[in-house]
């Protein structure tokens, strides 16, 4: 017996691969190209979560295999922006290829950051910071950090709102 395409049940985790291959796709479209990791430090996302009227970002910077400079962002009021090492920007983008700007951010609890940003992480070290943007829209699921000329993706599989 025959079984037709119309009759047929349609197949959820299909649908759904593609949508996020497709949204990926556009999001390398519009992400600058990454500069190639040098150097001990390393970057991940600890978690994205959508707050009240921001998004909150875990970054976690750590060092692999030999002492590493984690540079955060500062904010520097000649220019009105926060920048990493006075000249590179941070932002989020979606897979609709909008940006966010960084609005604000916040350190661990007695972790003072010296006023050039630059925290040393001993080989093995990690250091987390909060960074704070407006609101992603509702539904976005992929996104990528750029931090300075590195990018990092990000899925966002359960929403805490």
């Amino acid at each position: 017996m025959a079984i037709f395409g119309s009759c047929a049940k349609p197949d959820a985790e299909t649908g759904k691969s593609a949508a996020l291959a497709s949204a990926r796709a556009r999001l390398r479209g519009c992400a600058p190209d990454p500069e190639q990791e040098k150097g001990a430090l390393r970057l991940a996302v600890g978690a994205v979560e959508r707050i009240d009227n921001s998004t909150r970002v875990r970054l976690v910077g750590y060092a692999v295999g030999d002492d590493a400079d984690f540079a955060l962002p500062v904010y520097l009021l000649s220019r009105g922006r926060w920048l990493v090492e006075e000249r590179a920007r941070v932002y989020l983008l979606d897979s609709d290829c909008r940006e966010y700007k960084l609005k604000d951010r916040i350190d661990a609890p007695g972790q003072k950051v010296p006023d050039d940003g630059r925290v040393r992480l001993r080989a093995g070290e990690a250091r987390e910071t909060v960074l704070l943007f407006p609101r992603l829209r509702d539904g976005v699921r992929e996104g990528a950090i750029v931090y300075g000329k590195r990018v990092i993706a990000f899925s966002m599989l359960l929403d805490a709102e």
